[in-house]
């Protein structure tokens, strides 16, 4: 199911349609044949397959723009949700490229397919916003079992990494500079150090920071 995944479709390309590129996003209540989607057309009859191409999406943690050739189509925000689904791109995912073959959205190949077929990619290029909070760590202390971290660049939904491991993280709303790893202090013994980090919503990482159990 997709409870909290998602997919974001950059480039869908149909045999049938060679002008047509379409963009969607699929997550719970709007997937396969019902995702937000729109489509852009190249001008003149030109063909998706005579040239290469540049497929981009300009992605927020509340918004996601979608660009062929630098033309803007399609923007989706939260509000585009189906009421009572939920906008679960706000967080990382992976990039997947591929060549598929058969399937509702393509249709099965039959005796007109011309074989072999390939996808030729020039570059895949991530960038990120220099604007955007940079997480970084100024004081830790231990609570109890609890692991206190305080810091600058915390977004909504960070989380605490200890030697590179996730923990379960607990952010005050009314002080977004300190962040509890609920019970990670009993991962670390007296003595003890450790290299901790912080990893905003986007995936942006902080330095390490070096912390020594008293």
């Amino acid at each position: 199911g997709w409870p909290a995944c998602g997919e974001i479709d950059i480039m869908e390309n149909r045999g049938r349609e060679p002008s047509i590129n379409h963009g969607s996003l699929h997550g719970p209540g709007y997937y396969g044949a019902n995702p937000l989607s729109s489509s852009f057309t190249l001008p003149g009859g030109q063909r998706f397959t005579d040239d290469f191409h540049i497929f981009a999406i300009e992605w927020e943690s509340s918004a996601i723009r979608f660009y062929v050739d630098d033309n803007l189509y399609q923007t989706r925000t939260p509000a585009d949700v189906p009421a009572g689904q939920r906008w679960v791109f706000d967080h990382p995912f992976f990039i997947l490229l591929n060549l598929a073959i058969g399937g509702n959205f393509g249709g099965n190949p039959d005796s007109t397919t011309i074989w072999p077929q390939m996808m030729l990619v020039d570059y895949v290029r991530v960038y990120r916003d220099a604007n955007l909070p940079v997480p970084t760590i100024t004081a830790v202390s231990i609570s109890k079992k609890n692991l206190i971290v305080s810091g600058t660049g915390f977004d909504a939904k960070p989380k605490i990494l200890l030697n590179g491991e996730q923990q379960k993280t607990l952010v005050d709303e009314l002080e977004l500079g300190t962040l509890v790893g609920k019970k990670v202090a009993k991962k670390i013994g007296p003595g003890e150090s450790v290299i901790l980090q912080v990893k905003n919503s986007d995936g942006t990482l902080s330095s390490e920071f070096h912390f020594t159990r008293p």
